[in-house]
């Protein structure tokens, strides 16, 4: 490991009921925002943010029930779909940085 330690992808789901006063509790205790705070099909609400150790979190609450019609619909409607690109394109970003930090 010559002397540098491991980075790992490690998904822990820890579901509150308001997300965003702790996503905003993440970047002021230092965080940076991966991913904004957005909307998702299935009733979810989500961010990604990474620590000042370089570990990545997913804060995530449930918002609303959806049934699977509506989820089925939502899945086709654009806002929705900007938001799935938007959180693979933003992890992907996260990712390729960290390749670049190591790699110096």
């Amino acid at each position: 490991m010559d002397g540098q330690a491991r980075r790992r992808k490690v998904r822990i789901i820890h579901r509150r009921e308001r997300e965003y006063p702790v996503y905003q509790q993440a970047l002021s205790a230092g965080a940076i925002a991966v991913t904004e705070m957005m909307s998702l099909s299935w009733g979810d609400r989500g961010g990604r943010v990474r620590d000042p150790v370089g570990n990545t979190w997913w804060i995530q609450t449930r918002v609303e029930q959806v049934d699977q019609e509506e989820m089925a619909k939502r899945a086709t409607e654009k806002p929705y779909l900007d938001a799935i690109r938007y959180t693979r394109e933003s992890l992907d970003r996260e990712m390729r940085s960290r390749g670049n930090q190591q790699s110096r």
